[in-house]
């Protein structure tokens, strides 16, 4: 028996680890087909393995075996087990295991620390998840991505399209532990050096063993997980098993090895045959000398070992021969990579997306309808246009007194055209029906949408400014936004007030009392109201205009375009803008300046608001850097120092004021910008939420109705890449609302350095709130852009801060 002590330490240790019951299947690259009798399809979803151990603070992946079908995958942690550390359950579970979504596609690699938590669902449709799956023939692997952050035991769950469920157990290694001793056994009386491995062995680690007769002669950390130890054990040590122990002196962290090391004596040498028997009397027979340990059958024998490799996916194998003193290891063969996938197809109207649209007509019979024929492969788009029908052939004069024969009658009116729509053979502006600012054929097809590209490039021939005049009578000058496109939502169709709400008897120095809201430069702004007077004065009969559709209260998607346009001219590059130069967002953010906080740029006070002197202008004053779309005179932006990227003060736009003293007057007018959509005052939208409980839930008649907002902690930075786009299922509700769906703790700055993000407010308290964005001149340090949103403000709130603006539609109906 005594030969087979060090085989069964050396297996011991080999398999010390807790048994595993683990799912196997061969690489998902080899095409197979699931392997393991115990499972089918019909058992599917599965984790790989009941256990999964995993290193504290490294990202590990989680294998889940599902049906090819499966589309949502719903991962959350459902219990925890501390493992003696003194952690509570509950803070495990909350923080001790997360679980890491990937990276959004169009995100900047320095956009900050992606998000994570101890649930997440997954879309396996969405593009960003496809490189976390690995399809097979009938079943595809989903790695869930997790980082362990406290030392314990956890159950993870997935749900997958809400009714399959697995669970699986995940292990959190210790900071600080031994993993192995080698070599495990040491001889009696020669000096060894033993390696311990593990984690967080660094020099202020010590070692002890319960065997009081083994000396530490010397201790060397090689690296956190490796230290050198050099031992001694007594030759009168009875052999047997000893723990090993390490403590920090630091942290007073220890951890110990059960029966780690063996002392015995010394492998392959037979104990001394005892002595003879004195002379005389007989003597006493010396004891038997211990017998020489070996692991195999032949104590002189060298034990050899060989490896194997296995498929991948199989669980790892040993085999011990202890006649030919052979160990073999079966080691599976890594899966192999996930081939990239093909790039998106260019787009258009065509078959071939590198033909031209050719638009031809022909002429129809009088009286026939209208037609088009589209051909996708010929890429032709040919318009059937009826021909006018003939007039009636007059009728025979009556015969005169001379007898002579009455005149032929007149040839009959030719037909109109199809975009004649009054029949006067005249084009009137009430016949623009797509908004576009002309009356020709394509009025006959309805609106256009363009992308918003093309909108940009074309703003000053898409675009218009114009006075109208409300049905009470008063002027109201508003900016035309046409019909665009982005990321696959519609946005625009409207006019919008081009200043900030005024009363319509507003004046430089008066408020006004009237209730009906014009847009009009240099004259005191429309606050002290609440949502709910908001909306219905902008949608009051006396603000309606004759030839527009409704006029009402803006919302959040038509906010939220207008802050497209400027915002996307930027990032591509539009009018020469560059990283360092072009569009910042500006306005009356600081006392009646903007950011950059220059007392000799300044917008006209209102005297109005506390006397004069506190911080609020007169609609539309300032610098023409402060419009808000298209300036393509605002192309220097770039200032040293701690304002880097902010624009330097005394740029081209900022040479241009408009403070209404007579001096440049109706300087803004024309320029088909919109002003005071950042600062000066904020602006009701019409929007509002109610919280309950931890949900802040949209309110009814809205979009994303009855959904809780995807992110809502208070005094949160949040930046263009952070808003809501529908990459995600939990957010493809809030598409075109410019709703964050992540926050940070600071400013966030844009390519070109410019603090050009939003703030989000919200309340803790259960109630309804009205929405407000845009910040006034009070929030130079929450809000450098229209991004700016509370959710913290009830509707029945009336401030000198708070005003609105008014959109109309295009055209009626």
């Amino acid at each position: 028996m005594k030969k087979y002590i060090l085989f069964f330490l050396l297996f011991s240790f080999l398999f010390c680890m807790p048994s595993v019951n683990a799912v196997f299947i061969y690489s998902a690259k080899s095409r197979t087909q699931l392997q393991n009798e115990n499972l089918s399809t019909g058992f599917l979803p599965a984790f790989r393995y009941e256990r999964n151990n995993i290193e504290l603070n490294q990202n590990s992946s989680v294998d889940l075996i599902l049906s090819r079908d499966s589309k949502i995958v719903s991962v959350e942690v459902i219990s925890a087990k501390a493992l003696g550390l003194g952690i509570d359950d509950k803070t495990l579970v909350e923080k001790g295991l997360k679980i890491i979504r990937p990276k959004r596609l169009r995100s900047k690699q320095n956009r900050g620390v992606e998000f994570s938590s101890n649930k997440a669902v997954f879309n396996l449709k969405s593009a960003k998840n496809k490189p976390l799956i690995i399809d097979a023939i009938d079943f595809k692997v989903f790695k869930v991505i997790v980082s362990g952050k406290l030392p314990g035991s956890y159950v993870l769950q997935a749900t997958v399209d809400g009714t399959g469920i697995t669970t699986t157990k995940v292990f959190t290694k210790p900071d600080f532990r031994i993993d192995a001793v080698v070599p495990s056994i040491i001889d009696l009386g020669v000096e060894t050096t033993l390696t311990i491995l593990g984690k967080g062995l660094d020099s202020f680690a010590d070692v002890f063993f319960t065997e009081s007769k083994i000396e530490v002669k010397e201790t060397e950390s090689l690296d956190d997980a490796t230290l050198k130890v050099t031992v001694l054990a007594d030759i009168d040590i009875d052999p047997g098993f000893s723990d090993v122990t390490i403590s920090n002196i630091l942290t007073s962290m220890s951890s110990t090895l059960v029966n780690g090391l063996y002392v015995g004596p010394r492998i392959g040498q037979d104990g001394m045959d005892g002595a003879n028997g004195m002379d005389g009397a007989n003597g006493i027979d010396g004891r038997n000398g211990i017998d020489g340990m070996s692991i195999c059958d032949n104590s002189t024998d060298t034990l050899m070992i060989f490896t194997n490799n296995l498929s991948p996916g199989n669980i790892a194998t040993s085999f011990f021969d202890p006649v030919l003193c052979n160990l073999t290891f079966g080691i599976p063969v890594g899966f192999n990579g996930v081939n990239g996938g093909n790039g998106s197809d260019g787009m258009s109207v065509c078959s071939d997306m590198n033909s031209s649209l050719a638009i031809s007509t022909t002429s129809l019979a009088a009286g026939s309808m209208a037609t088009s024929d589209f051909n996708i492969n010929a890429c032709t788009l040919v318009l059937g246009v009826p021909q006018g029908d003939t007039g009636a052939t007059g009728a025979t004069g009556a015969t005169g007194a001379t007898g002579a024969t009455g005149a032929t009658g007149a040839t009959g009116q030719a037909g109109i055209n199809c975009w004649d729509l009054d029949g006067d053979g005249v084009n009137d502006s009430n016949e623009d029906s797509n908004g576009d600012g002309s009356f020709n054929a394509l009025d006959c097809q309805g609106s256009e949408i363009r992308t918003i590209e093309e909108v940009i490039t074309n703003w000053s021939t898409l675009s218009n400014e114009q006075n109208f005049s409300t049905a009470s009578g008063d002027m109201t000058r508003m900016i035309k936004v046409p019909y665009f496109i982005h990321d696959g939502i519609i946005y625009g169709g409207f006019w919008v007030d081009k200043y900030e709400a005024s009363r319509a008897d507003s004046t430089a120095t008066s408020e006004g009392t009237s209730s009906t809201p014009i847009s009009k430069r240099n004259i005191v702004p429309f606050t002290g109201i609440n949502l709910a007077t908001a909306k219905s004065n902008a949608t009051s009969a006396g603000r309606q205009i004759t030839g527009l559709g409704s006029c009402r209260l803006t919302g959040m998607r038509e906010h939220y375009g207008l802050y497209l346009l400027g915002r996307h001219s930027k990032v591509n590059g539009n009018f020469g803008a560059t990283s360092t130069a072009g569009w910042n967002e500006r306005g009356n953010t600081r006392s009646g300046e903007d950011g950059r906080d220059n007392a000799s740029f300044t917008c006209a006070d209102d005297p109005v608001e506390s006397g004069g002197g506190s911080g609020r202008c007169l609609t539309g004053t300032g610098y023409k850097s402060w419009g808000h779309l298209l300036d393509s005179s605002s192309t220097s932006n770039v200032k040293s120092g701690s304002d880097a990227g902010q624009g330097a003060l005394g740029s081209s736009s900022d040479s241009v004021k408009d403070d209404g003293n007579g001096s440049g007057a109706d300087t803004f007018d024309g320029d088909l910008q919109i002003y005071d959509l950042t600062g000066n005052v904020r602006e009701w939208i019409d929007f509002s939420i109610t919280k309950s409980g931890s949900n802040y839930t949209v309110d009814s008649g809205y979009q994303a109705s009855g959904i809780s907002l995807p992110f809502t902690t208070n005094s949160k930075f949040f930046s263009f890449d952070d808003i809501a786009t529908g990459e995600d299922i939990s957010n493809i509700d809030f598409q075109g609302l410019g709703i964050p769906t992540m926050g940070a703790n600071s400013n966030q700055t844009d390519l070109n350095g410019g603090a050009n993000d939003g703030k989000l407010f919200t309340s803790s308290t259960n109630q309804q709130y009205g929405t407000i964005r845009g910040g006034s001149w009070t929030t130079d340090t929450d809000s450098r852009s229209p991004l700016y949103l509370d959710f913290s403000t009830t509707p029945t709130t009336s401030d000198t801060q708070i005003g609105f603006r008014v959109v109309c539609d295009l055209t009626t109906p």
